[in-house]
Formats: C-alpha cells, sequence, structure tokens
C-alpha cells in the first residue's frame, strides 16, 4: 500500500538515533502508527510536534504492520496558535490524550475526526469550555459509551431531567432521582441544550464524563486520565 495521507500527530517516540515512530489520527483509516526516517533533524521535529496536522507519503507492506511515512509536510499548526494561551493549550493535549488511549489501530472514527479539526478551528477563536466536554461526550458516544440524556429511564418523561446514574448513563428526571439524590450526578443545563453555564456547571460537567472514561475506557486497562486533563481542571478553580 502506497498512499498519501493525512492526520494530526497524537504521539510520537523515538525509534532510532534518526527516527521517530508517530502515531496519526486520521480521517480514512483511524489511528496510524508509523516510522518517519530522519524525524529527528530539526527541520522535522519543527514539523512533528503533537497536534500538528501533517500530510505525507504513507507506505505499508502488509496491514498491521509497521509503515513508513515520507516527504511529511504540515498543513496545520495548532499548538502555535495556543502556545501563548495556557487553557487553549491544555484542551488541545488533553484531547490529543484521550484519542490517543482510547482510540484503537484499524477502527475509523472519520467524522469525529472532522469534528476535532472543526473543533480546533473554533478554539483560534474563543475559549468554550462547555464546547470542550461536548467534545469529551462525543469522544465517549463515538466509542460505544453515549450517555442518555433524552429521556428518564424510570418514567420515560423528556421534560425535568435532573439526574443521571454513575451505574448506567441514564437520565433520570428530579422527582424520580431526589430520594438517591447523593448516589446521582446532576446534570447541567449545557449538556441537553445551548445555556448560560457557570464554574460549577464545568465542575459537574467534568465530574460526569471523568467517572465515565474512568469507568470504561481507562481503569479497565490500569491506564490513568491524561494529566493535562487535570491541569485543565485545575484552571477552574
Amino acid at each position: 500500500m502506497n498512499i498519501t495521507l493525512s492526520g494530526i500527530i497524537l504521539n510520537s517516540h523515538k525509534f532510532s538515533e534518526s527516527s521517530l515512530i508517530i502515531t496519526l489520527f486520521t480521517a480514512e483509516k483511524g489511528v496510524v502508527q508509523t516510522m518517519v526516517r530522519g524525524g529527528n533533524s530539526k527541520k522535522q521535529q519543527a514539523v512533528l510536534q503533537l497536534g500538528n496536522v501533517v500530510s505525507g507519503q504513507y507506505k505499508v507492506r502488509l496491514e498491521g504492520q509497521l509503515g513508513s511515512y515520507s516527504k511529511v509536510e504540515l498543513l496545520k499548526n495548532y499548538p502555535a496558535k495556543f502556545f501563548s494561551h495556557k487553557t487553549k493549550l491544555l484542551i488541545l493535549q488533553s484531547i490529543l490524550g484521550l484519542l490517543k488511549d482510547t482510540l484503537y489501530q484499524g477502527e475509523a472514527h472519520e467524522q469525529l475526526y472532522l469534528q476535532l479539526l472543526a473543533f480546533f478551528d473554533e478554539l483560534q477563536e474563543q475559549i468554550d469550555l462547555a464546547a470542550y466536554l461536548h467534545f469529551e461526550l462525543l469522544i465517549l458516544k463515538e466509542l460505544g459509551y453515549a450517555l442518555a440524556l433524552g429521556s428518564c429511564a424510570v418514567s420515560g418523561a423528556t421534560e425535568d431531567l435532573h439526574y443521571i446514574s454513575p451505574k448506567t448513563g441514564h437520565a433520570v428526571t428530579e422527582i424520580v432521582g431526589k430520594e438517591y439524590h447523593d448516589k446521582l450526578f446532576i446534570i447541567p443545563e449545557f449538556f441537553k441544550k445551548a445555556a448560560n453555564y457557570n464554574q460549577q456547571d464545568l465542575e459537574q460537567g467534568f465530574a460526569i464524563t471523568d467517572h465515565f472514561f474512568r469507568m470504561h475506557l481507562f481503569e479497565p486497562l490500569n491506564k490513568k486520565l491524561p494529566f493535562a486533563r487535570e491541569l485543565l481542571k485545575r484552571e477552574l478553580g
């Protein structure tokens, strides 16, 4: 296989004195791990930063083998755009870390990839932590762990949804869940529709996605959530 492949760099590590192995998230092939000969050169290091969108020639003999990536060109340099803004950079690093640790090679996620680039494009204009949390919800949904926020799991009601179960991810109304208040998460209004939010709403949102990422994707594999995400949560304080 010899194709032109573009994607965003999720991870990189040294392979030899002069070469790197990078992990790309692509529209066509999902996550791809490949070797870049000469990737440790000063010229290539600027191109192969985490968070950069790049394009190059991807060659591999058989699916599942380590391929090579050459003639790499920079398409978008998100780290440079966010470098002078701590919160934007933490958002970038947090999302890259989540994707690196939850996506599997060989599984295409084209819409997620396109929405990722659109989110980073919008992040250049403004910071919206509610939008960031919606992207975390999108990752959970893409991986099969969507939260059921459309109706009450007990009554079927679509109004007055107030709590979410930490066990099932299903919403319930305030009346149904009131008795179990201390055991349930409160759903921030912006999870359900466009709405104003405050620091408490964001803290509730982070607590919910934090719990379901840990339960479904990180703790079963003995992994920790990205450190950048922990730093991002501290920005709320």
